[in-house]
């Protein structure tokens, strides 16, 4: 029986696809995608690269430093993702039926390393395009990220905990004035307040009041507290050191992170202030359709690894040169000016004691 053509390109194109995937076996990462196909991570070519929090882990070696920007606050999945948070359905024919997962306000932040080989510039940040690793955020709030802070942000916020709210304001006659907007179906008595930390719709923490006790985002009631300077003390903290030859914060950080995609539900939340993640995404889509796909690191566009298009790399670069001048032309400037007053400086004669006045 003749075996059409078409059948044979794509039985070549599978055996080409195997043969590739165990000829690079021990370099690239291998992931499936809906369809069962193979294909590998692409992005693994970038030395930055790595696509889980658990990976930095086990090469934190590789690193002579590991900084974090902090990106903002993310209501997102907890460590007890597992649980449903009190947001089921009463009907056991529901499909979504205890799935829903616990959330909280975590800390969504950008992490950069220095690898071993790299050098950067004096006075150049820890932060900037070429050092970027991904995105990631907390599962236990703010507590791992505020002890990698080192001091810089307070401790007094870091409690996630739901538990019940009392304000103590009343009208006079023993009722309560707070919490007037009521949610229903929250399953919990309507006088009964809860509150916790949460997340406002501009990236900030927050203290809420809820009206269910497991604080889920359905029972939300009202802001007490926007914490402004808690926020801003979090926003000036900058490009911070969490691990080198003398600290380590990172392994107690990472340990409770999982990184964030800008894609989906959360990307609303997942800080990419580079756009490197976008070409990480891109790249990964890309290799889904076509399982050999390789990124050119020398194409004029997308990512490049060692990029001056950053912003604080052209602003180090300005002050390096700048000062270089300026060291130049007042050095310049100071030998003019000695050469000129010994130019103009009047001789000196020579006196002669034996000299006979005439």
């Amino acid at each position: 029986m003749k075996i059409p053509s078409s059948l044979s390109v794509l039985a070549l194109n599978a055996v080409l696809i195997l043969v590739a995937a165990d000829s690079n076996s021990g370099d690239v990462e291998y992931d499936e995608n809906s369809y069962g196909i193979a294909y590998t991570d692409p992005n693994v070519k970038y030395d930055h690269y790595y696509k889980s929090s658990e990976d930095v882990l086990a090469d934190l070696s590789r690193f002579k430093k590991l900084y974090v920007k902090y990106g903002g606050c993310a209501w997102s999945q907890s460590s007890n993702g597992g649980d449903n948070c009190g947001q089921y359905s009463g009907d056991e024919d529901t499909w979504w039926i205890g799935t829903k997962e616990c959330r909280e306000s975590n800390v969504a932040y950008s992490l950069y390393g220095v690898l071993q080989d790299q050098h950067l510039l004096w006075g150049q940040s820890g932060c900037i395009k070429s050092t970027f690793i991904n995105s990631f955020f907390t599962l236990d709030g703010l507590y791992s990220f505020v002890a990698a802070s080192n001091g810089k942000i307070s401790s007094d916020y870091t409690s996630s905990y739901c538990t019940q709210y009392y304000s103590g304001d009343d009208d006079g006659n023993g009722n309560s004035n707070s919490g007037d907007r009521r949610l229903s179906g929250s399953g919990d008595e309507d006088d009964v307040e809860y509150t916790t930390l949460g997340c406002s719709s501009t990236g900030n923490f927050t203290q809420d009041i809820f009206l269910s006790a497991y604080c889920n985002g359905a029972a939300y009631n009202e802001t007490l507290d926007p914490l402004d300077e808690f926020n801003l003390s979090l926003e000036d903290m900058g490009c911070q050191l969490i691990y080198s030859s003398k600290v380590n914060y990172a392994s107690q950080l990472l340990y409770y992170s999982q990184v964030c995609s800008i894609m989906g539900e959360y990307k609303n939340f997942c800080p990419d202030p580079h756009g490197i993640i976008m070409t990480y995404e891109y790249s990964l889509a890309i290799a889904q359709v076509y399982p050999n796909y390789e990124v050119n690191q020398d194409e004029n566009y997308g990512y490049f690894q060692n990029d001056w298009s950053d912003h604080s790399d052209i602003v180090v670069v300005k002050k390096v040169l700048g000062s270089c001048f300026f060291f130049i032309g007042t050095m310049f400037i100071i030998g003019a000016l000695t050469l000129r007053y010994r130019r103009k400086r009047p001789r000196e004669f020579d006196y002669n004691e034996n000299a006979v006045v005439a």
